[in-house]
C-alpha cells in the first residue's frame, strides 16, 4: 500500500501588501530600493527608467523618467554616491546619479562593454572595479573611475548572473548551463587579471541568480530546474544543502537577517530544531521567489542535510528486479524490465514498487512530496518532519525580488507589468505542520499547545468524510484553544 507523509506547507502570517506599482507599457526588468528615501527605481521594456516616490497616501507616483536607447535588463544603486548603474540589453553600461531633491536624474556616462544583453553588474568599491557579465560570453572588468576596460574572461555558455567576495577577491559567475565559475584576482598583477580556480556543478538547469552571505561565507544559487542550493563556501568541507519547494522555475533569491526580537528569544521545544545559535542577534533566512508566484522563507539556521548522491545500478537495489536496459537479467530471470527511480533520502536506485510511498523531508530541503524508497519510509516514521520553511502566494509569476532589511520589506517585480511592495516584519516563523502517513496523524499546531497524536488512520481511509470531519473538527477545536 503506498503511503505519504504530507505537509501543510502554509503562510504563517502573510506579509502586509502595502502598494502595487503599475502602469508600465512593457514587463519590468529590475526595480531597486532607494535606501532612507520611501522611493524605488524601475527599469522596464518600454525602455523607461523611473523614479516612483511614495506619498502621503502610501502609494507610489512616478517622480523622474528616463527614456533609454535600449531597455534596461538590471540596476544596481549605490546609496553613498547615489549613483545607478544600469545594464542595458545592448551591451552598454549606462551611469545615473539621482539628485537629493529625487527630481532629476543625470546621465553622467556611457560604457560600451559588451556585445549582448548585459546580465550581472557589481561595484567593488574597495578594488575600485567594476564587473559585468553577459549573454555574449564573458566577464568583463574595468577602472571604475575612468570607465577604460582592463580586461576580460571568456566563459562557455552564456553568464546569467555576478556575485563577489571581498575578503578573497573571488567572483561568482552563473551562466545559462547550470554552473558557476570561480574566478579569483591574480595577485600583483597590473592591470588586475581573474584567473580560474574551479567550478561548481550542482544545478541541471541556467542559474538565475545568486546571493552571498558575507557574514558565514554562504552562496545561495536559485536555478530554472526549480532548487535552491546553499554552498558552503566558507566551511571548508565542500559542502552543499538544496532547498526544494518550488513547482516552477526559481527566479530570485536573497538572503535576509532577521533581527531576534526579546520577546522571541524563549521559543518552544517544537521550534527548537529551527532556532539560531545561543548568543545570535539575529536569525538568518534565505527568500526565494518563482515563475510559481511563491516566496519561500526558508530557517537556514536549523541543522539541514546534504542530499545524497543518486546511484547508479542495473538491478533495483532492494529487491534486485533488472531494469529495463539489462537484456541479460531479463533473459536469465523471463522478467520484465522495470523504470530506475531515485529515493530522495538514500539516493539508491530502486523500482517502481520498492518507492510508492511520497513524504517531505524538510532536514534535506525537500518541503514538497518527493520519492521515498521503502526502507527510508519506515525510517522516517518516527522522524521529526516540521516544516522548516514559510510561504505565501504573491499572486503574480516573479521574475526577481528585492529586500530592503533595515526596513523589513520585500519588493516583488512581476512578469504581468507589477511591482509590487510588501511588509516582511510579521512573516511568522513557527509553522502549522499537517503530518499524514500510514502509521499515525499528527496535528503540530501553534507554539506552545505541542503535538496531539490521533487515532492510527490507514492511507486507504486517509479521504473518507468520517476522517475529514474528524481531522477539521480537531482543527477548530486547536484553534479555538489558542
Amino acid at each position: 500500500m503506498s503511503s505519504v507523509v504530507a505537509t501543510g506547507l502554509k503562510s504563517g502570517n502573510k506579509p502586509d501588501l502595502l502598494s502595487i506599482i503599475h502602469g508600465f507599457e512593457g514587463e519590468v526588468n529590475d526595480a531597486v530600493f532607494v535606501t532612507g528615501q520611501n522611493s524605488i527605481l524601475t527599469a522596464s521594456e518600454d525602455r523607461s527608467l523611473r523614479l516612483w516616490v511614495m506619498r502621503d497616501s502610501g502609494r507610489y507616483w512616478p517622480s523622474v523618467e528616463k527614456i533609454l536607447p535600449s531597455p534596461a535588463s538590471l540596476l544596481v544603486f549605490d546609496s553613498l554616491s547615489r549613483r545607478i548603474c544600469s545594464g542595458l540589453d545592448n551591451g552598454t553600461i549606462s551611469d545615473f546619479k539621482l539628485s537629493d531633491d529625487l527630481n532629476c536624474l543625470n546621465h553622467t556616462r556611457d560604457i560600451l562593454a559588451h556585445l549582448g544583453r548585459i546580465t550581472g553588474i557589481i561595484c567593488v568599491r574597495e578594488l575600485k572595479l567594476l564587473l559585468s557579465t553577459s549573454r555574449d560570453k564573458t566577464v568583463a572588468w574595468f577602472n571604475d573611475a575612468t570607465g577604460e576596460q582592463l580586461g576580460s574572461y571568456n566563459l562557455d555558455a552564456p553568464g546569467t548572473c555576478l556575485q563577489f567576495h571581498v575578503d578573497s577577491n573571488c567572483l561568482f559567475v552563473g551562466d545559462s548551463t547550470g554552473r558557476i565559475t570561480l574566478l579569483g584576482l591574480a595577485k600583483g598583477r597590473d592591470p588586475p587579471t581573474f584567473e580560474l580556480i574551479r567550478q561548481l556543478h550542482g544545478h541541471t538547469g541556467s542559474v538565475t541568480s545568486m546571493s552571498w552571505d558575507s557574514l558565514s561565507s554562504r552562496l545561495l544559487s536559485a536555478s530554472i530546474d526549480q532548487a535552491v542550493i546553499m554552498w558552503d563556501i566558507g566551511g571548508g568541507k565542500g559542502s552543499a544543502y538544496e532547498l526544494q519547494g518550488h513547482s516552477k522555475a526559481v527566479s530570485s533569491v536573497e538572503w535576509w537577517y532577521r533581527p531576534i526580537l526579546q520577546k522571541t528569544t524563549a521559543v518552544s521545544d517544537d521550534s527548537a530544531s529551527r532556532s539560531p545559535p545561543v548568543g545570535r542577534t539575529h536569525t538568518t533566512l534565505t527568500v526565494s521567489a518563482g515563475l510559481d508566484g511563491l516566496v519561500f522563507f526558508w530557517f537556514m539556521d536549523a541543522r539541514r542535510q546534504e542530499t545524497p548522491t543518486w546511484g547508479e545500478a542495473d538491478l533495483c537495489q532492494l529487491c534486485s528486479t533488472p531494469f529495463f536496459w539489462n537484456v541479460r537479467k531479463m533473459w536469465t530471470d523471463k522478467a520484465v524490465g522495470v523504470r530506475q527511480h531515485h529515493c530522495r533520502r538514500c539516493g539508491k536506485a530502486v523500482c517502481e514498487k520498492c518507492s510508492s510511498h511520497r513524504s517531505v523531508y524538510p532536514v534535506m530541503g525537500f518541503e514538497r512530496l518527493v520519492r521515498i524508497c521503502n526502507d527510508c519510509f519506515k525510517a522516517i516514521a518516527n522522524e521529526d518532519l516540521k516544516s522548516l520553511a514559510s510561504s505565501f502566494d504573491a499572486r503574480h509569476p516573479i521574475s526577481r525580488i528585492r529586500i530592503l532589511g533595515d526596513a523589513n520589506l520585500l519588493l516583488t517585480i512581476g512578469k504581468n507589468k507589477e511591482v509590487k511592495v510588501r511588509a516582511i516584519k510579521a512573516i511568522q516563523t513557527q509553522l502549522p505542520v499537517f503530518l499524514i502517513n500510514s502509521y499515525a496523524l499528527y496535528l503540530s499546531v501553534v507554539p506552545g499547545v505541542g503535538s496531539q497524536k490521533l487515532p492510527v488512520i490507514s492511507a486507504s481511509k486517509l479521504f473518507s468524510p468520517s476522517v475529514l470531519i474528524l481531522t477539521l473538527h480537531r482543527l477548530l477545536f486547536f484553534h479555538s484553544a489558542t
